[in-house]
């Protein structure tokens, strides 16, 4: 029987930074300790806050930086907030073409 590779392959070092959609992903920011992070803001705040803003009630399913991590934002409670998947989108998309503007 013939055998094929496995298709991911393993990293034997952990800070090798991955690919998670159009954000780099560490240990740092989506290790343990963030999914606890993430676990206890979306229980906390379940609905989305740009969605109540506007008078809709959306379940969060995200917990969004209020100030990006690598704008010198921190994971503490007064700097995340929950966000339903569009908003979520719609604001890192935001601020991932800003970002580009600021490039050029």
């Amino acid at each position: 029987m013939k055998t094929f590779k496995p298709r991911i392959s393993k990293t034997l070092d952990p800070s090798v930074t991955s690919k998670r959609g159009d954000r780099a992903a560490t240990t740092r920011t989506y290790g343990g300790k963030w999914q606890r992070i993430r676990k206890a803001v979306l229980a906390s705040e379940p609905l989305c806050r740009l969605c109540l803003a506007a008078g809709i009630t959306q379940q969060a399913a995200e917990v969004d930086h209020i100030i990006p991590l690598h704008l010198g934002g921190t994971d503490e409670q007064s700097n995340l907030q929950p966000l339903c998947f569009l908003c979520h989108q719609f604001k890192t998309t935001t601020e991932n073409a800003q970002r580009n503007r600021e490039r050029d």
